[in-house]
């Protein structure tokens, strides 16, 4: 593939999957993905002081219903907007526990849900 200057219109919108590259459409070379922490767990913290954004899905009696709801929002999102991918840290799906068997064993339960919200969003 020849290389071609920035002032090619193509090459300054990846932004759109199904757009043409010189090569074909974008998406047959980049993967198309939602990073879970960056746009569901950030609360755009600073050096100079905490966040300023309110999520209602931090807000929940316990660490399992906190996670369920961000997954639930994080998962709609995902729909909405046709991202086919998404990616994340472990610690992004489910708060961490006291210790390492109920962190595992928080992860392992949200895991599960995550792979029923994957079916359900096959494309």
């Amino acid at each position: 593939m020849k290389v071609q200057s920035l002032t090619t219109p193509s090459l300054l919108n990846i932004t759109t999957p199904s757009e043409l590259s010189p090569a074909g459409p974008w998406k047959s070379f980049f993967k198309f993905a939602t990073c879970y922490w960056h746009t569901f767990c950030g609360t755009g913290a600073d050096p100079f002081g905490p966040g300023p954004q309110r999520r209602e899905w931090n807000e929940g009696a316990d660490a399992i219903t906190r996670a369920y709801k961000k997954m639930d929002a994080a998962f709609e999102f995902f729909t909405k907007i046709g991202t086919p991918y998404y990616c994340f840290h472990d610690i992004d799906m489910v708060e961490e526990g006291a210790n390492r068997h109920e962190t595992q064993e928080r992860l392992f339960t949200v895991v599960e849900r995550a792979k029923e919200k994957n079916e359900g969003i096959r494309r």
